[in-house]
């Protein structure tokens, strides 16, 4: 049986993954996702089985004065204060061989996603590799709250300068604003 947050990725990201070209949909168990940040799996045109990190950023959980930033930049969850894995790690960590296919990152507005990205992990995980990432990590921040997670703050823009830029998203909505 699936869990509340598994029925709501399901729920909402399955009729885009579907639109961009995927079948065979289905939600993962806990061990890949706990471990290797894997939420879901499909296959693409080819029949190749490829796995998705779903994540979703609701506008309602975002504070006001930075609302105008909110499509603009993704986040990355850095910490957790029970201290398991967290995306960071397991998208980043140099000897992990098992990670997801596409980091799926959506803009939630409490009722559907009104504009996406997907992002082909190997390239993510190269522009780490290069260090391009290592910059962000000084603006990481809390959620609203102060007392979860530490998440870092990228810019879509600023990933779009860098080497092999045009690999790295694979899909995102028609009128997503960072690309019109």
């Amino acid at each position: 049986m699936l869990a509340d947050f598994d029925r709501e990725k399901e729920h909402l990201w399955f009729p885009i993954l579907q639109q961009i070209g995927f079948s065979s949909l289905g939600i993962t168990g806990d061990g890949l996702d706990q471990k290797h940040a894997m939420d879901a799996c499909g296959v693409d045109p080819d029949d190749v089985v490829k796995y998705f990190a779903l994540r979703i950023r609701d506008e309602g959980s975002y504070s006001p004065y930075r609302l105008r930033q909110f499509k603009q930049e993704f986040t990355i969850r850095y910490s957790d204060p029970s201290d398991v894995p967290v995306e960071w790690q397991k998208l980043f960590e140099p000897n992990r061989r098992l990670f997801p296919d596409f980091f799926c990152y959506g803009w939630f507005n409490r009722e559907h996603i009104t504009d996406y990205v997907v992002l082909d992990v190997r390239i993510l995980r190269y522009f780490h590799q290069q260090g391009y990432l290592q910059q962000y990590k000084a603006n990481r921040r809390r959620n609203i709250n102060s007392l979860r997670s530490e998440f870092v703050f990228i810019p879509l823009r600023d990933l779009l300068q860098f080497p092999d830029a045009d690999r790295l998203i694979v899909y995102h909505s028609e009128n997503h604003p960072v690309f019109l």
